[in-house]
């Protein structure tokens, strides 16, 4: 991100003054502006800390020169560049977060933090290309963002080091999440990273939003109550709105209709926002365990099928379409990603409310918020693993001092949200947040893609559905087994 001219006339006067000849080779389209220091958020890494301000939080990094070296983070498409990574200053809020806290991190350690976007035309091709270029034993990057299912895949063929291995993590810290290192990890292994050097997780935490004119025009309580009082459940969400649905054009359901409630239909994050673990750990942590039997899986395709297809109350299309029909006030609810209030919902011309997945039934007993991530991998050709652990460490500390506050409390409880109760909600969601194994881990095998490939069908044979994919799960979670054994051992 350091101007190339400048850092050269920085080699020349040293040249001059010293006698010491210097050499820098860089590609000029891989450089951005240099930082200015004046612009770099002064929070302090260690030692005194206002303790009014909990993002003032120290980590324990040694302060060490890594003398200009570059760290390569590797990319695939901009739609989710600018969580981790934003080249200069825009004048946006968050992403002038996330450009000082990338800056902080080059000033400490005297690095220069490149994206190198991959050429590859899809997102398998990618994972292909980053396979192809570790198992060569010879990469262009320090570490990879990868795509969370293939990102999976790619951990257990032995294509990423360990985490769990490196001594500058400090899992201790709030930068990570416990729950997301109690999930995803098995027999002491964890292969994709999830912390605060990316917003994206906290983005595509699921949750419901509202839309208030419609409902206070129908006499409707808002919810938040009933969340409070651990009494807001699914079933009485959708009663409320079995008759809602218009039909607005004369021709069926369709995108100009009005609805109670629209889920894109990719259906992301739902089982685990419900409590539905399709793979289980045994208590002793030894042992996978299918459990896309439970009888809870089959009683959500029966209640989202109802109010989609029995009462018409609901409709499930692509993400883009019901954003867009939310926006216009064509639903009461809408249960989406978190992300949305920032960047769909913020020119919105009627006032929302934001609520955590309801509980399922009275067997959950907490609310829980599921989401999806764009993992960061090391590959296994790593040679400097303090230098990778080092500025991986302070990409994270430096999102939580600087980029969580200002999307969590500036944009989102801040300028996103319209009631003061919605500010609590976000609390409760930021709390429950979750991620699954066996969406990450099983390959689709353990009926993880039931939810999209049965009710875009209109069908809700869950059991046909599961006969067809338990053969497969099996041999999956056989697959897993083995992979973490050898590891292990």
């Amino acid at each position: 991100m350091k101007n190339l001219w400048i850092r050269l006339l920085a080699l020349v006067l040293a040249v001059l003054m010293l006698g010491t000849m210097l050499v820098a080779c860089a590609d000029d389209t891989d450089k951005q502006p240099e930082k200015d220091n004046d612009d770099i958020d002064d929070t302090p890494v260690n030692g005194e800390l206002d303790e009014d301000d909990p993002y003032q939080i120290a980590d324990s990094l040694p302060e060490v020169s890594y003398g200009g070296a570059e760290f390569n983070i590797l990319y695939f498409g901009d739609t989710t560049l600018g969580y981790f990574y934003v080249p200069e200053k825009t004048g946006d809020l968050i992403d002038d977060a996330v450009w000082s806290a990338l800056a902080r991190t080059e000033e400490r350690f005297d690095v220069d933090i490149i994206a190198l976007k991959s050429s590859a035309e899809n997102e398998h091709s990618y994972t292909s290309s980053i396979s192809t270029q570790i198992g060569s034993g010879s990469t262009d990057f320090d570490i990879a963002n990868v795509h969370d299912v293939l990102g999976g895949n790619l951990s257990v063929q032995g294509y990423f080091l360990n985490i769990l291995d490196f001594n500058q993590f400090d899992f201790s810290k709030p930068w990570w999440s416990q729950k997301a290192i109690d999930s995803l990890s098995y027999m002491d292994q964890l292969y994709l990273l999830s912390s605060t050097l990316s917003y994206n997780s906290m983005g595509s935490t699921q949750v419901v939003f509202f839309n208030k004119q419609l409902m206070d025009d129908r006499g409707m309580a808002y919810p938040y109550q009933d969340v409070l009082d651990m009494n807001w459940y699914l079933d009485d969400m959708f009663a409320s709105i079995e008759d809602i649905y218009e039909d607005v054009n004369d021709n069926g359901k369709d995108n100009e209709d009005t609805y109670g409630v629209l889920l894109p239909q990719e259906f992301y994050a739902i089982y685990e926002s419900f409590g539905i673990n399709l793979i289980e750990k045994s208590a002793d942590g030894t042992e996978l365990i299918l459990n896309a039997n439970d009888e809870r899986a089959y009683d959500l395709i029966d209640k989202l099928y109802s109010i989609l297809y029995d009462y018409d109350g609901g409709y499930a299309t692509v993400r883009a379409d019901t954003l867009d029909m939310f926006e216009a006030s064509q639903s009461v609810y809408i249960m989406t990603s978190l992300k949305y209030a920032v960047e769909n919902f913020r020119d919105a011309t009627f006032q929302y409310g934001i609520v955590p997945y309801p509980l399922m039934d009275e067997r959950q007993t907490d609310y829980l918020s599921g989401y999806t991530e764009r993992f960061m991998a090391i590959p296994n050709t790593c040679l400097d693993l303090d230098y990778v652990g080092t500025i991986l460490e302070s990409m994270s500390a430096e999102g939580y001092r600087q980029v969580l506050p200002a999307y969590y409390e500036t944009a989102l409880k801040g300028r996103y949200t319209h009631d003061n109760e919605s500010v609590q909600m976000l609390e409760i969601i930021r709390e429950s947040r979750v991620i699954d194994f066996a969406y990450v881990y099983s390959n689709n095998t353990a009926c993880c893609r039931a939810l999209y490939e049965l009710l875009t069908k209109q069908s809700k044979d869950y059991a046909s559905y599961y006969a067809g994919k338990a053969s497969s799960a099996e041999t999956r979670i056989e697959e897993l087994t083995d992979y973490f054994t050898d590891m292990a051992d």
